[in-house]
């Protein structure tokens, strides 16, 4: 992702890299969504996620939400469990009809894994969707790292 200033002195990321979740995500599971320790170096980040839902029962359109910075490490783990990354904003767009707290309609975090094992960033939402990432059945998540 490449990043350029504004003329306010703002970075502006390109924003065309993202992953587009497909197929059925069932409530209350977890799933990886293909980034690993492998696909990121150590760092800060943050994620940003886009959601037009409307389609699929749960009412977003077009709508988006930025995570708390959290801490990634692309070295081994010695437990078993999950760090949840809690988003701060509501969801800002065009109209957030069902959930205007994107942790309500979603959880976010990354899966430790023991010995060695490449770590994961997941995703489980709280009802049934089936993403296409088409309008109305798109979720993208994208990831910016603090320099």
């Amino acid at each position: 992702m490449s990043a350029t200033l504004n003329r306010y002195g703002v970075k502006n990321h390109d924003t065309s890299e993202y992953v587009a979740l497909n197929g059925t995500h069932t409530a209350g599971t977890w799933y990886d969504i293909g980034i690993d320790r492998s696909d990121i170096s150590s760092g800060i980040y943050i994620a940003h996620v886009f959601a037009d839902t409307h389609l699929l029962g749960v009412s977003q359109y077009s709508c988006e939400a930025v995570s708390e910075p959290f801490a990634w490490t692309a070295t081994g783990s010695n437990a078993n469990n999950r760090s949840i990354i809690t988003f701060s904003s509501s969801f800002a767009g065009h109209a957030p009809n069902t959930y205007t707290n994107p942790n309500s309609m979603f959880e976010f975090g990354y899966k430790h894994f023991n010995g060695g094992v490449l770590q994961e960033l997941q995703i489980k939402f709280n009802n049934t969707m089936t993403f296409t990432n088409a309008a109305g059945r798109a979720f993208r998540i994208s990831m910016y790292k603090y320099k």
